[in-house]
């Protein structure tokens, strides 16, 4: 089996169970915690493979790249997947998505 179908299964599955940990852990924990917590251990298993993939192909991110990046990121988390995790208290119907 192709490696990509793999990654694409672990993904799904990983992004699958946000909603069930999500509607458990409400009340004890806040929902923008939870998607921080996501998102940071997402960044943390991406990035090895990440410095190794540039690394392999000799590239050199500039300084201004990289906080190109965050801020890319941050629009991300902030506006698009914040308030979907914390749509109960605010009453959203659809999320906000931001495609850059």
């Amino acid at each position: 089996m192709n490696r990509g179908y793999i990654y694409l299964i672990v993904t799904v599955l990983f992004f699958s169970t946000y909603e069930v940990v999500g509607r458990t852990l409400t009340g004890i924990i806040n929902p923008l915690q939870i998607n921080f917590i996501r998102f940071f251990i997402g960044g943390l298993i991406l990035l090895p493979v990440a410095i190794k993939n540039i690394k392999s192909k000799n590239l050199h991110i500039a300084l201004k790249d990289f906080w190109l990046l965050v801020l890319i990121g941050l629009t991300n988390v902030v506006f698009s997947m914040s308030p979907f995790a914390d749509r109960d208290k605010h009453d959203i119907r659809q999320p906000f998505c931001c495609n850059i």
